[in-house]
């Protein structure tokens, strides 16, 4: 039968101009290791300075792949971001940052280069970036309708309708600030306009096209009961979470009042809860 189309390229392209500024600039390192002292942080090689390995650039001589740069821009640039960094307001924080030049492989600036840090999200800069370049900024992801037989003449399909995800991130039955209807809402108009008005047997999703883990290497169990922690799905409604909604009672004494949102039968809450006085302590 028919598919549906959902594309949304708009928020793809604003991630590449994210992402191209910083991929451009600085590169923060995970677990490649570099030549450098132990110091704290490691500013350009300068003739005389102690702790760092490297060597001024003779003219004519070609850059190495994870040589540092010795030029004065490179030293200025380096007491910047050290600024930056010392003087700011999470001076505190563990800082791994490298900055390399594209066109040579120099490295102009390295803090921490050789030490291991748990990427979180600054490795969609790498992913937003080769989505980006194996699939295009006008990518549309295609999920698909599909059943054993066309609509009768009177709209009916016998079987099952089988919802077949790719992946499509916007499958929504909320709709959108600038729209008056959801994804879904767009998708059963579009099965209304070709015909279809019942089905008789049972509206099946198909996940099947992912065939990996769900969860990620290196997933921490106590992010996976958190939205941004939900697992990857072919075929992914409401951003693949439910979220649970609390609200006291109007008497102390009484349940709380519990929701969800969408409304499901997948999730079933037993509400054990009590609602207290606002001075007496959670328990």
């Amino acid at each position: 039968m028919a598919h549906k189309k959902h594309q949304r390229p708009r928020a793809l392209t604003n991630a590449a101009a994210i992402c191209a500024a910083l991929f451009l600039v600085i590169t923060f390192v995970a677990s490649r290791t570099f030549q450098y002292s132990n110091a704290q942080a490691v500013a350009p090689a300068r003739v005389g300075e102690a702790g760092v390995e490297g060597r001024r650039e003779s003219a004519g001589q070609a850059a190495r792949p994870g040589s540092v740069a010795n030029s004065s821009s490179a030293i200025e640039l380096g007491r910047k971001i050290d600024r930056l960094i010392d003087e700011g307001e999470f001076k505190d924080a563990r800082w791994g940052v490298q900055v390399t030049r594209l066109r040579d492989g120099r490295v102009l600036y390295a803090r921490n280069a050789d030490k291991t840090f748990a990427p979180a999200s600054n490795l969609k800069l790498y992913t937003t970036a080769v989505a980006l370049d194996l699939l295009g900024a006008d990518y549309t992801w295609r999920t698909s309708v599909y059943a054993d037989a066309e609509p009768d003449r009177r709209g009916v399909v016998a079987g099952d309708l089988i919802l077949y995800g790719r992946g499509a991130p916007d499958l929504s039955s909320f709709a959108e600030r600038d729209e008056t209807k959801s994804s879904l809402d767009r998708l059963a108009d579009d099965l209304y306009a070709r015909g279809l008005r019942r089905v008789r047997g049972n509206v099946v999703g198909d996940e099947s096209y992912f065939r990996g883990d769900p969860l990620g290497d290196g997933w921490l169990w106590n992010d996976v009961q958190w939205y941004f922690g939900a697992e990857v799905s072919a075929l992914s409604i409401n951003d693949n979470e439910v979220s649970v909604y609390v609200t006291p009672a109007a008497k102390p004494g009484e349940a709380a009042g519990v929701r969800l949102k969408p409304e499901t039968t997948y999730a079933h809450v037993l509400n054990d809860t009590n609602t207290a006085e606002r001075s007496q302590p959670a328990t």
